[in-house]
């Protein structure tokens, strides 16, 4: 069965690699990936939103296919113009948080992988 996806924003955003290479001059152009863990090719990319740390993206997603128990995987970007672009955080949703109530999830994930004493939110409603 399909699963709606919105990823509505995100707040506290900050780049760990702006501050160890002033590439970016400080700024943030974030943007969101979401994909099935072990499912790589169900993966939907928000667009990139200019000079954001606390971006609304109100992104909605649809994923074919979804299969009770897999779990989502939000992965935030921060999009590098001139080479690779960086991670700022990724989010875990397990499908207990959001299979087994009727109104599915509508909260704030904490990220991790941001770097020692950041912290930073990404909000997303799922539903099936």
């Amino acid at each position: 069965a399909p699963l709606k996806v919105i990823v509505v924003g995100a707040r506290g955003l900050f780049n760990a690699h702006c501050m160890q290479s002033n590439a970016t001059g400080g700024r943030i152009d974030p943007y969101v990936t979401c994909e099935i863990m072990g499912r790589p090719k169900l993966r939907f990319k928000t667009k990139v939103l200019a000079n954001k740390s606390d971006p609304e993206w109100n992104f909605v997603a649809e994923i074919p296919d979804y299969i009770l128990g897999e779990s989502l995987v939000f992965s935030v970007w921060h999009r590098n113009w001139m080479a690779r672009d960086f991670l700022i955080g990724r989010a875990k949703l397990k499908s207990a948080k959001f299979c087994h109530a009727a109104a599915g999830f509508d909260g704030e994930l904490s990220l991790f992988e941001t770097g020692r004493g950041i912290k930073s939110y990404l909000r997303v409603k799922v539903h099936k």
